[in-house]
């Protein structure tokens, strides 16, 4: 899997040490795009991954931008973890596309 945050660090200031966070891209690859990718989150102290669709290109208010959320619990294997991100971004690339995705280059 891709990371862009080498452990310890983030890319989200809010995100503590113990997270490896990083966004994956309507074409299932690694992205910066802030505006339509999976966020995953890797919680290695709580032994979880959070999987969070964002799009922004509708709403400029935050909590309109997170139309779905799963928590993957136990320390999931990385296989699972690739399936769920996989299905999220069929359910992404799904989702028509609002009038602020010309924010993006």
């Amino acid at each position: 899997m891709y990371y862009y945050g080498a452990k310890g660090e983030s890319l989200d200031a809010e995100v503590p040490a113990s997270k490896i966070d990083y966004f994956i891209g309507p074409d299932e690859q690694p992205t910066v795009d802030p505006n339509r990718h999976i966020h995953v989150i890797h919680d290695e102290k709580d032994k979880t991954v959070i999987l969070v669709v964002t799009d922004r290109t509708w709403s400029a208010n935050r909590k309109d931008q997170h139309p779905i959320r799963m928590e993957l619990p136990d320390d999931p294997p990385g296989n699972v973890v690739n399936q769920c991100i996989s299905a999220l971004v069929d359910v992404m690339n799904a989702l028509p596309l609002g009038p602020r995705e010309e924010q993006w280059p």
